[in-house]
């Protein structure tokens, strides 16, 4: 599947969308789920021995209510925002 989204943050508030074209059919009821990662995170408070650590989740994007995915056929669009 491919997934492209786009952002924008106002202050302290982000809005962000999100647009899956799956590859193959994709039963109905999976779930989307969206991060708000870093990218490189190093000099932390604390450590495991590690300096630096990649992709590291810092807020997961929460909805009022859980959205799942209809069931989609190859190359159809799912779009959450």
């Amino acid at each position: 599947m491919s997934v492209t989204g786009s952002m924008s943050r106002t202050g302290n508030t982000i809005d962000a969308t999100a647009t899956v074209t799956p590859y193959i059919n994709m039963p109905a009821g999976m779930v989307l789920h969206m991060v708000i990662t870093e990218r490189e995170t190093r000099n932390n408070f604390r450590s495991n021995g590690e300096r630096r650590f990649y992709d590291v989740v810092k807020k997961t994007i929460l909805t009022k209510t859980v959205r799942r995915c209809p069931r989609s056929t190859a190359a159809s669009h799912i779009r959450s925002a």
